[in-house]
C-alpha cells in the first residue's frame, strides 16, 4: 500500500475561498513480482479452493479534500 499526499498553502487557499485545501493518492497491490504471469504464487495449488487464485487487483484512487 501506497500514499502520498501534499497541502496546499494558506496563501493558495486563501486566493481559492477556502481554509485547506489538500490532495492525495492511495494504491493498493501496485507490484507482485512473480514468474507465473497473472497467478498468485502466494496460493498452493494443492486444493481444490484455492486453485487458479489470481492476484488481488491493482487499485489506484485519487481524493481532494476541501475544507471551509
Amino acid at each position: 500500500n501506497l500514499r502520498i499526499g501534499y497541502t496546499f498553502s494558506e496563501r493558495l487557499s486563501e486566493k481559492l475561498f477556502v481554509e485547506k485545501l489538500s490532495v492525495w493518492t492511495s494504491g493498493d497491490n501496485l507490484w507482485l513480482n512473480s514468474k507465473r504471469d497473472g497467478f498468485n504464487p502466494t496460493t498452493a495449488e494443492a486444493s481444490t479452493t484455492s486453485t487458479y487464485n489470481y492476484a488481488p487487483l491493482t487499485t489506484i484512487v485519487f481524493g481532494l479534500k476541501v475544507q471551509f
